[in-house]
């Protein structure tokens, strides 16, 4: 089965995915290959309503069941495409897929938050509780990769909240601004401008970059001495570097790995978990933050019915944020 992977892995490079994109499939792949007991081929996709039940079975989460048939489509496509037998056999994942995302849909087009969320969601006593509780955490020095994490868990939520991305910045390098170097724009970067005192996020590969394009953001400047901090404690503490050879933003606790956007995510989970006993979501986190924006839109709907139109015409087609300048 390593044969086919890096037959997956290679196809998947040949035609211009992006290397985070890639190591998403692969991580996904291996893990649709543990749920199957590690097959030595790709047989096993061939019965799909077999492979459904079993995803159903295992899996209660809707967006987990859906990002495990995408993987089996992508599978299928990058070793089977053209094959009618297997076309058919696409298909079929394909309508199950479909039914999983109107499900998702329908769950949060209502614009009503369910039980879970409304559990879940912090309070501003709650989001300052966690941070103070983070911050009295770090060591006054670093010495030792368990002394690192503190201040690493620190700049994780401090970084996501003021951010609101989703986890892409797992991926990024870190590293201090140089003009004289031209940073690669396949992977993303926190950057250090020492001169100017500023901390910048340079977002080049996520989820929507083909619709949304590439973005750069300036952090917190209340934030840089920390950012600056961990950064000399990481260089001190060594840890394994990329194959260009700089750093990574963000690693596991033994220094040897990069974090990947899984453990990322159970990271953030914990850091509410171990200060107030509360689980944090990203999901969450940007819900809670977009529903600020809800009067606003009822407005616009009111609006848009009363003009006979839908309110995204009347977004993108009627206001005109200057016209009473």
């Amino acid at each position: 089965m390593d044969k086919i992977q890096d037959k997956f892995v290679n196809d998947l490079t040949k035609k211009g995915v992006s290397p985070n994109t890639v190591k998403n499939y692969k991580s996904q792949f291996n893990s649709l290959l543990d749920l199957f007991n590690f097959p030595d081929n790709l047989k096993f996709l061939t019965t799909p309503e077999q492979n459904i039940k079993l995803i159903d079975e295992n899996f209660k989460n809707p967006n987990t069941k859906a990002s495990k048939i995408n993987i089996i489509m992508v599978i299928i496509k990058n070793f089977y495409s053209g094959d009618k037998k297997w076309e058919d056999i696409y298909k079929i994942y394909e309508v199950y897929r479909d039914k999983i995302k109107e499900q998702i849909q329908s769950q949060y087009a209502t614009g009503e938050a369910t039980d879970k969320q409304k559990q879940k969601v912090l309070t501003e006593q709650e989001k300052q509780e966690i941070e103070k509780q983070l911050k009295e955490q770090i060591p006054r020095t670093i010495k030792h990769p368990y002394q690192l994490v503190k201040l690493r868990n620190y700049i994780i939520y401090k970084t996501l909240n003021y951010l609101l991305t989703r986890l892409d910045i797992g991926d990024a390098k870190f590293a201090i601004y140089k003009k004289t170097i031209k940073y690669d724009i396949n992977y993303n970067w926190v950057l250090i401008n020492k001169k100017d005192k500023k901390v910048f996020y340079y977002q080049n590969q996520f989820k929507t970059k083909e619709t949304e394009g590439r973005n750069e953001y300036e952090l917190e400047s209340e934030m840089y001495k920390y950012y600056l901090k961990y950064y000399n404690a990481l260089v001190k503490l060594n840890p394994v570097k990329a194959e260009d050879g700089n750093i990574y933003f963000l690693y596991n606790e033994d220094l040897q790995n990069k974090i990947t956007l899984g453990t990322l995510s159970k990271v953030f989970i914990k850091l509410g978990i171990n200060t107030i006993n509360k689980p944090l979501s990203i999901h969450i986190l940007r819900t809670d933050i977009a529903s600020e924006d809800t009067p606003a839109i009822d407005k616009i709907k009111s609006k848009a019915k009363k003009m006979n139109h839908d309110p995204r015409t009347h977004i993108t087609y009627y206001m005109k944020k200057d016209l009473r300048d």
